[in-house]
């Protein structure tokens, strides 16, 4: 048995599986990009 939810997200995964991987990726890509700006401009505030 399967919840509601699983089924649906399953259905999901199944209609837009590559397209929600690409944004998952998309997603990814900032974050790591958003973590590398935050980590420069630590290194700045601490070496100033």
């Amino acid at each position: 048995w399967k919840t509601t939810k699983e089924r649906t997200r399953l259905k999901f995964l199944g209609l837009g599986g590559v397209k929600w991987k690409r944004l998952n990726l998309k997603m990814s890509f900032l974050e790591t990009l958003r973590y590398r700006i935050m980590s420069i401009i630590e290194a700045m505030v601490l070496v100033s």
